[in-house]
């Protein structure tokens, strides 16, 4: 049997390489997207428009693992107008509902919707539509016109300091309905999964969005960091009963093409909201198979029924819309031409094509031009994209089987459900708990998988190989207490673990921590953190008990994944004088050489970060040690309190600190190499699990959630 392939490569001419060039021709050559949107209104002009009324929603379904950092992070951000977050509970099953509580009495910033069981769980969509119903009611005078209501996932972290001003700034035009900003994968450097998704987003944000954007308007909306217009929700409320499609798997995508065929238009946020990407593939094909499925509900509903074509929108626009609908064919094809070509290969059927070999190479590849403008506008590393290319165009085919059991689920007429995936810190606290509570035998040794250790660390990893003080690298498992249970954990240490001798000789069995924090002021390594980072390093000036009694250190410790390394220097009166005025000679000609590296490291976060003082947080630590085994230790920490913004004088301050822990008391186990057989029985009696839990990123975000927006940066409204 002789088959002609030649409609396989007029449609990979029609469909891809003209789109592919033309994307690449704009991109480069096209308007740019800073001078297609009007200026910025001078804040400080007296007659310039308020800004808008900017209010986040969040739908959240058992994200009590992730949902007060997000918070923290959209909070963080400095915003001149009034900005604020509402939770939307779908019925979570864990401390979902009292984090978001907590975090509601602390800051006028903060509410919280609750949603009944006889409607929970039918759908994000639903979610958003009773959210947005429930902000109309308890806000019946806003102006909707200047009122902009942003959708988050629970896991999403902004980066930028200027992203709510560029979210003002885009729709000062009031032909702006919506806006939709860029997407990155927070652990993109710690697993080739993740990695590839990152790739995958930024190809689509960076090229694809940005030439749609200063092309046709017709920007995609996605699940997270998009922005639209209160007024066009209401407009699509008073059209179809609701704004958000609650049929729709992809809500998103579904009230985007509504709002382009409501004449609305849709920009593209050059700045990006960070987010967890997935390490299983299992759990990818999950993600993706709802992702098609819902895409091609849209597909259906648009395309198929001839709405987007007897509609009336620019022709241009159309034609952009109805090529993105249908870009699902594209993998089925795609899968086509390679069985033709393995069926020619066997010997088959022969397989004629009256183009060139050359043409057909350069045909079946036009998307790679576009991939590397991708990464290098995403700034990946330029050694990295030979490789990230090639796995990406492998990566890229697990969508064939997604689409296919899209359309499985659709001809078969399966109801659509609201499945939610499990956060990378749920899976990561799970396997640490997994850890903690096996039974590890004496001999055995704690390893760190690769990815989690194996990052750059800017030099900082030279730096500790190279301490010649007191130095230690250990591994610490953390857990948060409820204050009715510490006393029984403590009598529990006893039984394996001896009372530190510093702590004998305390009435109290406790000695007083107070630590002062350097950091930026973006606070990049609170936002390190946050954003799940693997590799980092911080400073602080410690010192314990009162005034007097004890020397004042200068400590620097960096963290891999579980494993830490921290290396300590006492500091003289002089010598601190000397850090908090920022005399850098001085100092150094006064420390020995084994100091002098970790002081030089110290100056040159100041110089190049702008570091200073941060937060004091002072504590009451117990601490106990294993008299057989002196690197392994444990600590409970209690009566958190902090203070923000402290000169390093100021370490023993008494007033002004706040509590930022509620009561609960903070347990570290720390160990080198062999994990305790005992820490299996006391996280089983006490039920509780290894988490994240920072006492210098607790009280940031502790004061953060306290500062009224309105006022700006938290920078400068403490």
């Amino acid at each position: 049997m002789i088959i002609s392939t030649d409609f396989l490569t007029w449609f990979f001419i029609g469909y891809c390489l003209i789109y592919n060039l033309l994307l690449c021709v704009v991109f480069l050559f096209g308007p740019k997207r800073q001078t297609a949107i009007a200026a910025f209104p001078n804040p400080k002009a007296a007659d310039h428009p308020p800004l808008p009324r900017i209010t986040i929603m969040i739908p959240a379904l058992n994200e009590e693992s992730v949902i007060e950092q997000t918070i923290a992070s959209l909070l963080s951000i400095p915003y001149a107008g009034c900005l604020e977050v509402l939770v939307i509970d779908d019925c979570s099953q864990d401390g979902t509902l009292s984090v978001a509580r907590r975090l509601c009495s602390r800051s006028p910033a903060v509410s919280v919707l609750e949603r009944t069981k006889d409607r929970c769980h039918m759908g994000k969509g639903d979610v958003l539509n009773q959210g947005f119903s429930h902000l109309l009611k308890g806000n019946p005078h806003q102006d909707l016109s200047q009122w902009i209501i942003g959708v988050f996932d629970a896991d999403g972290c902004i980066v930028e300091d200027d992203f709510y001003a560029e979210v003002a700034k885009a729709f000062c035009d009031p032909a702006v309905g919506a806006t939709q900003c860029g997407v990155r994968i927070l652990n993109r450097d710690h697993h080739l999964l993740a990695a590839l998704q990152d790739v995958e987003f930024a190809t689509f944000s960076f090229v694809t969005q940005s030439v749609r954007d200063t092309t046709t308007g017709a920007v995609a909306l996605g699940g997270n960091g998009q922005f639209i217009r209160a007024s066009e929700l209401k407009g699509l409320s008073q059209e179809r009963g609701a704004p958000w499609n609650p049929a729709a798997l992809t809500e998103d995508l579904d009230i985007g093409v509504r709002l382009l065929m409501n004449g609305a238009r849709i920009r593209f946020i050059q700045r990006h909201v960070a987010q967890e990407g997935l390490q299983s593939f299992k759990l990818l094909f999950k993600q993706r198979h709802r992702w098609a499925w819902g895409s091609l509900q849209t597909f259906m509903r648009y395309v198929v029924s001839g709405e987007v074509l007897k509609h009336r929108m620019p022709w241009l626009r159309k034609l952009d819309l109805l090529y993105y609908l249908s870009f699902w064919i594209v993998p089925f094809v795609v899968l086509i031409s390679m069985g033709l070509t393995l069926l020619g290969f066997l010997g088959w059927i022969q397989v004629t094509n009256s183009f060139s070999f050359a043409w057909m190479v350069f045909n079946g590849f036009s998307f790679v031009p576009m991939m590397v403008l991708g990464m290098r506008s995403a700034r990946i590393a330029a050694w990295k994209i030979p490789h990230l290319v090639f796995l990406t165009t492998l990566y890229s085919f697990h969508w064939v089987p997604a689409l296919a059991k899209g359309w499985v689920s659709i001809l078969a007429g399966q109801e659509p459900t609201w499945i939610k995936t499990k956060r990378l810190r749920e899976v990561m606290g799970q396997v640490q708990a997994s850890v903690a509570s096996t039974q590890v035998a004496p001999d055995a040794k704690v390893i760190q998988h690769p990815t989690a250790l194996a990052a750059a660390d800017d030099g900082r990893g030279a730096l500790l190989n190279g301490f010649h003080g007191a130095s230690a690298r250990r591994i610490e498992f953390k857990y948060v207490l409820p204050a009715r249970v510490a006393d029984q954990v403590s009598e529990q240490l006893q039984k394996f673990l001896a009372l530190d001798p510093h702590c004998q000789q305390q009435a109290s069995n406790r000695y007083t921590v107070r630590s002062i924090y350097f950091d930026s002021p973006g606070f990049s390594c609170f936002h390190e953190k946050l954003n799940g980072q693997q590799v980092r390093e911080k400073f602080r000036i410690r010192t314990y008990d009162q005034l007097g009694q004890t020397p004042i250190f200068l400590e620097y410790k960096a963290k891999r994944g579980l494993a830490s390394n921290k290396k300590k220097i006492a500091l003289t009166k002089e010598q601190l004088a000397a850090i908090a005025a920022g005399e850098y000679g001085a100092l150094m000609a006064s420390c020995s050489n084994g100091n002098a590296q970790l002081v030089d490291r110290l100056f040159s976060q100041i110089y190049r970060k702008a570091y200073g003082p941060a937060v004091l947080v002072v504590y009451e630590r117990q601490a106990f040690v294993c008299e057989q085994d002196d690197s392994i230790r444990a600590t409970m920490d209690t009566n958190v309190r902090a203070a923000m913004y402290p000169e390093l004088c100021e370490i023993y301050r008494q007033d002004g600190l706040e509590n930022v822990l509620d009561g609960q008391v903070i347990l570290e186990i720390k160990f080198k190499q062999f994990l305790p057989r005992w820490l299996h029985a006391l996280t089983t009696q006490f039920q509780i699990k290894p988490q994240a839990c920072s006492k210098y990123c607790t009280s940031v975000a502790y004061f953060i959630a306290q500062t009224p927006m309105k006022q700006g940066s938290i920078i400068h409204a403490i």
